[in-house]
C-alpha cells in the first residue's frame, strides 16, 4: 500500500491502485485558450445584447444649412479634425454618428 495515497474519502483496499481526476464543469462561455468550447445559446444572446446596445447608442443626425446668413454659404461640415463635406445650402445632410461624436461647422 502506497501510505501518500491513503485519505479518508477513499481507502485503498488490498493491492488495487488508486486513481481519481477533477471533473470541471462551466455553466457559460469559457475564453482564454484558443478553440475554447463554447455555449452557442449563450454566445447568441451575448452577441444580441452587444447589438441592441450599439442600436441604443447610434444616431442619425440631419445637418441643414438654410441658407439665409450669407456668412455660411461656404460652410463645411468636420467630424473632429476630419473634413466630412460641404453645406451646401438647402441640402440636407444626414449621417450615422454616436452620442459622443463631436462635429463641427467651419466658415
Amino acid at each position: 500500500t502506497d501510505h501518500m495515497s491513503l485519505h479518508g474519502a477513499c481507502p485503498v483496499l488490498g493491492n488495487v491502485q488508486k486513481w481519481a481526476a477533477n471533473l470541471w464543469v462551466w455553466n457559460g462561455p469559457r475564453g482564454g485558450y484558443p478553440g475554447a468550447p463554447r455555449n452557442k445559446k449563450l454566445s447568441q444572446e451575448a452577441e444580441r445584447k452587444k447589438r441592441e446596445e450599439e442600436q441604443q447608442m447610434s444616431l442619425q443626425v440631419s445637418f441643414l444649412n438654410t441658407g439665409d446668413d450669407p456668412e455660411f454659404a461656404n460652410a463645411e461640415l468636420y467630424f473632429q479634425d476630419t473634413f466630412w463635406e460641404a453645406l451646401t445650402p438647402g441640402v440636407p445632410l444626414r449621417v450615422n454618428s454616436y452620442k459622443d461624436h463631436r462635429w463641427y461647422v467651419k466658415v
